[in-house]
């Protein structure tokens, strides 16, 4: 499923490839702001209509998956990225109970893409829910932060899972 760091050009961003500490926008963590009487923005429960009031998106360092094809990172303006997230913080913060875990390693919840344990790199699932485009100059300042790479039978299994998401097959869990 892991590509070897040695058969990769460190130098290409691939599909599939898991970049660490990217800062990814959280949009329901987003909340009302109004200019205060010294001109700046503060955090208000106090939501009217008029045009004073901003919404603030919060962004967060996350990991993140690429999701764009390799070709298409190289060449177009745009990526698509979703968020990673570690099996085990999904149980613990009880955001997904055990049974969803076993359903998405056993692949059968199409909206997350499963990701095995490999040495630093924990169990983790890709959110295909909360899919984003960002610039690629952006995602090309983090190929440093790379933790790791799917290899060419880990992208045909992505390949597959996107497929299916987008298909929207009959769920299982």
């Amino acid at each position: 499923m892991y590509a070897n760091p040695e058969s990769i050009d460190q130098g290409i961003l691939y599909q599939g490839d898991i970049i660490a500490d990217f800062p990814f926008f959280i949009f329901q963590d987003s909340y009302p702001v109004q200019k205060n009487h010294d001109g700046f923005f503060e955090k208000t429960d106090n939501i009217t209509k008029n045009e004073e009031n901003l919404f603030v998106t919060v962004a967060k360092k996350q990991n993140v998956m690429i999701l764009s094809q390799t070709c298409d990172v190289q060449r177009r303006e745009n990526v698509i990225i979703c968020p990673v997230y570690e099996l085990a913080n999904l149980i613990a913060d009880k955001a997904i109970t055990v049974g969803q875990a076993e359903s998405i390693r056993s692949r059968k919840i199409y909206y997350n893409f499963y990701l095995p344990e490999l040495g630093i790199f924990s169990e983790s699932i890709a959110d295909f829910q909360t899919m984003i485009y960002v610039p690629r100059e952006q995602i090309t300042k983090y190929i440093k932060n790379r933790v790791i790479s799917i290899d060419h039978l880990g992208r045909h299994h992505l390949a597959w899972a996107l497929t299916n998401y987008f298909g929207r097959p009959i769920e299982t869990t």
